[in-house]
């Protein structure tokens, strides 16, 4: 079967489809025809008999000729050829092309002896270039990214040069990805002689790497590829597999509780292990632990944080977990960047609102959630450390408030105010702010429903059902039931809401499911209902978008016209109009730096209103939503069907009602800046103040290198700096530092590479006014975990995976051990000049068309003579 070249594929099937307009352009001529009354038609009959079948026989040689013609020049811009069976030599200096592949993911970090995994492949791969033919071209290509072409080099020089400055990655690749990086190579060079490509796969052929669906399909197009075993033998690692702080955000009035996960795999037991936790440099705590082959071991810490932030605001802190350096030390720690938050205002909003008096009687709602989040000490005096309590009634709430407040609970209100109150706080949700709803009290769903859920317009994730569910012990009915929440400990390891610090996921479960409710709202889930709002949020979103190019270039024109002096009064009123329609359209009053969607611009409208379909977490054991969330713009909106305070459960009274702390805890955190990645994440943004956008910011990465960032401006009166490219786990830090104090950054890097250490310091920073206002950005990044798994596949593994068959003869890669050498031969091709046959068939084809047609004027010539 033919092969074509990468790419050219295309130029085949558009032959082939452009090869049946003759055959149709032929049946339909043969329908074209009409009847003509004419007398001498007697005596032509019998001359048509004779020249029909002529006349047939040519239009079936035109038709084959014209459909040929077409198909084969088809084929000929794909430049298909033939690859037989077994290999051939390469006569001595004919140039070739080679592509090297190099895994340069984190687990080629792996050292037996000085060297490293990616060290060897990097000697492979100049053995490779050293004994290439002279002219040959080089593509080198590492797997996991970096400062790499795609072109091919020209000389040794180069692509040694180039192999050399690979540089290992945190980040992890697959088998997939190495044969897309192939085929991009062979397009960079796509003149070569198919019989003169060389690809050769340089990797440790790590087990994780070739999970998946089969790669052969892949392979198509693609010459045989070498696969040259680097992998390392009789491995062991230990590795931080999980970092993670409890509940997300921490403050001064507790200790801060920090869960790590650390792996083993190996042979033997490990004994005696140390874990440090280490914040901002300096170590903090140590545990000793013993390892067992294929096991993971949680171990936790607690740190006491004292230094608070000021009101409303949020420190940033780093810390770091990591285990003694062995052999693969990449993954012996990891990084996160914790937020110390103070005071940070949330509104409570229940049935009473300030007016709550305990000694009357009158509990709102929402106390229980308060005394969470802001408990208070002997003498009955609230400790603000995390949260700044605001007391209100939903008729109370307005926009001035509205602004600053990280979080809003509604519980036990027992309808909207106003359309005025959903439509306040529906763009409050739309900007990034998190509302919490409950149930409880005197909540009336049918008015809910009515004035809150406007066919998916309002704040309820879900319509709700006119009645509730049950009744409360209260109440005189003979309709009375109880039920549970539905909880499993596969739901609680899947879960990490759900997980408690060395308790198991059974235990969790049961505590769970322990309380008992009496009461509840029902959801709506009707799939009618939710494609409806789907429509309508939409068409919601597309018209948006619509009004905002019509606003936004009246402001573009009035702004232009006012920066050459010319807007008149009637002109101001036009912008200043222009401008409160834009803040309608999309509001932009919400104060703290939500996590920003940079991409939603270039969503699809279909995408953005998928994204605010409800979901429901958490059912009771009849099924009946307890907790369902709902998406709205930039923030969430989650509610609880039951009551938090009254007595429609006994759920304040159980141990159960850490989950509620812990979904409120991690809506706050929600709203704090993204901080902590993924190495292979896109870049971050970070805010910078508009009176510091001309001043110089570095980056500082975890190995101390610096990099000079640029200031850009990502809103109205609003700028900041991108961060990206992580490709090693660590702190990375965006620090505001004059130019020549950024060149001693690098000898201020403590031992142990932690780029935490090279803050400036706070007296550096009281002599410079400007840098004195800013306090250092930090972001953390850490790797796959799966990638500190070192398994790795042999060649009965790799052949399974490329789907060979015991009697196929051409199998599409080819094994190389340690210490064979990497061959110079590949599979042998023929009819690699096909195409410029294929293009004289076309015109041998097109010249006989010309003659056929053009016979009837050269017959009677030749009778004449």
């Amino acid at each position: 079967m033919p092969t074509f070249f990468p790419g050219l594929e295309m130029f085949a099937l558009a032959g082939a489809v452009a090869a049946a307009g003759p055959v149709i352009i032929h049946l339909l001529n043969r329908r074209r025809f009409r009847t003509v009354p004419w007398a001498a038609m007697d005596f032509l009959r019998e001359a048509m008999k004779r020249n029909r079948r002529i006349l047939q026989i040519r239009d079936i040689l035109l038709l084959i000729l014209r459909t040929a013609a077409v198909l084969l020049f088809g084929l000929a811009l794909a430049r298909p050829y033939f690859a037989s069976s077994g290999s051939t030599q390469i006569n001595p200096g004919q140039p070739l092309h080679a592509i090297l592949l190099v895994d340069n993911s984190m687990s080629m970090g792996y050292r037996q002896g000085s060297e490293s995994l990616l060290d060897e492949a990097k000697t492979r791969g100049h053995e490779l270039i050293k004994i290439l033919p002279e002219g040959s071209r080089i593509t080198v290509l590492p797997l996991c990214g970096g400062s790499f072409s795609r072109d091919p080099y020209r000389t040794p020089r180069d692509a040694d040069e180039a192999l050399d400055k690979i540089e290992l990655t945190d980040r992890s690749t697959t088998a997939a990805r190495a044969i897309d990086l192939a085929k991009e190579g062979m397009l960079q060079a796509s003149d070569v002689d198919p019989s003169a490509r060389r690809i050769v796969l340089l990797s440790d052929e790590q087990g994780e790497n070739w999970k998946g669906a089969s790669l052969s399909s892949r392979l198509d197009g693609l010459p045989e590829i070498q696969v040259v075993d680097v992998a390392a033998r009789n491995t062991e690692n230990a590795w931080v597999s999980d970092f993670r702080l409890l509940d997300g955000l921490a403050d001064t009035s507790v200790p801060a509780r920090f869960i790590s996960h650390v792996s083993f795999q190996g042979k033997a037991p490990r004994s005696h292990v140390q874990v440090t936790l280490s914040v901002d440099g300096v170590e903090a705590q140590s545990k000793t632990i013993d390892l067992s082959p294929d096991q993971t071991a949680e171990v936790n810490f607690e740190y006491q944080f004292t230094d608070p932030p000021e009101a409303g605001q949020v420190r940033w802190h780093a810390a770091k977990v990591s285990l003694p350096t062995d052999n693969l030390s990449a993954d012996d720690s990891r990084s996160l960047v914790v937020p110390v938050v103070a005071a940070l205002p949330v509104i409570f909003v229940d049935q009473y609102g300030e007016a709550e008096d305990p000694k009357q009687n009158k509990r709102g709602e929402t106390s229980r959630l308060r005394a969470l989040l802001a408990p208070q000490n002997v003498r009955g005096q609230p400790q603000e450390h995390l949260i700044r309590i605001i007391r209100r009634r939903i008729d109370q709430l307005d926009t001035k408030e509205l602004r600053e407040a990280r979080m809003v609970v509604i519980a036990g209100v027992p309808r909207p105010d106003s359309l005025d109150a959903v439509r306040l706080l529906r763009d409050y949700v739309r900007q990034g702010g998190q509302l919490i709803l409950a149930a409880g009290g005197d909540f009336d769903p049918a008015a809910w429903t009515q004035q809150a859920w406007l066919d998916g317009a309002g704040i309820l994730p879900l319509p709700l059902q006119s009645q509730p569910l049950g009744h409360t012990p209260e109440e005189s009915t003979t309709d009375f039931r109880i039920f549970s929440l539905k909880v499993s400990p596969s739901d609680v390891a899947s879960n990490a809401s759900l997980q408690l610090p060395e308790t198991e996921p059974q235990d969790v479960a049961d505590s769970l499911r322990e309380p008992t409710f009496f009461k509840a709202v029902v959801p709506l889930e009707d799939k009618e209902v939710v494609d409806k709002m789907l429509v309508a949020e939409t068409k919601r979103i597309q018209d948006e978008r619509t009004k905002l190019v019509d606003v936004n270039a009246e402001i573009q024109k009035l702004s232009e016209k006012e920066l050459r002096g010319q807007l008149d009064a009637a002109d101001r009123q036009s912008l200043e109009r222009a401008q409160k329609q834009r803040d309608e359209i999309v509001p932009n009053w919400l104060l703290f730096d939500s996590r920003r969607d940079r991409v939603a611009d270039d969503t699809s409208a279909d995408e953005l209103a998928a994204r605010s379909r409800p979901k429901v977490e958490l059912r009771f054991d009849n099924q009946v939503p307890f907790l369902v969330q709902r998406q709205i713009g930039r923030g969430q909106v989650l509610m609880f069907t039951s009551g938090f305070q009254s007595s429609w459960n006994d759920f304040p009274r159980k141990n159960a009602i850490w989950l509620v702390e812990r979904i409120l805890r991690d809506r706050i955190e929600s709203t704090l800046p993204e901080r902590n990645v993924d190495t292979s994440a896109k870049p971050v943004l970070v805010p910078i103040n508009a009176s510091l956008r001309n001043e110089p910011f570095y980056l500082v990465r975890p190995n101390g290198k610096d990099q000079l960032l640029e200031v850009e401006r990502i809103g109205r009166d609003q700028f900041g700096v991108s961060v990206g490219d992580f490709a090693q786990r660590g702190v990375y830090r965006v620090s505001l530092r004059r130019p020549e104090s950024a060149a001693d950054s690098a000898g201020n890097k403590p031992a142990g590479g932690d780029a935490v250490a090279t803050v400036t310091t706070k007296s550096d920073r009281s002599e410079n006014p400007v840098e004195k206002n800013w306090r250092d950005e930090l972001i953390a990044a850490n790797g796959p975990a799966d990638e500190s798994k070192l398994a790795s596949i042999d060649e009965a593994a790799l052949a399974q995976r490329m789907k060979v068959d015991a009697g196929q003869t051409q199998p599409h890669f080819r094994w190389v051990p340690r210490g064979e050498s990497i061959s110079l031969s590949g599979a042998a091709v023929w009819g690699q000049d096909m195409w410029w046959w294929l293009i004289l068939a076309v015109l041998v084809a097109l010249l006989a068309e010309l003659l056929f047609l053009a016979w009837p004027t050269l017959a009677p010539a030749r009778e004449t003579t």
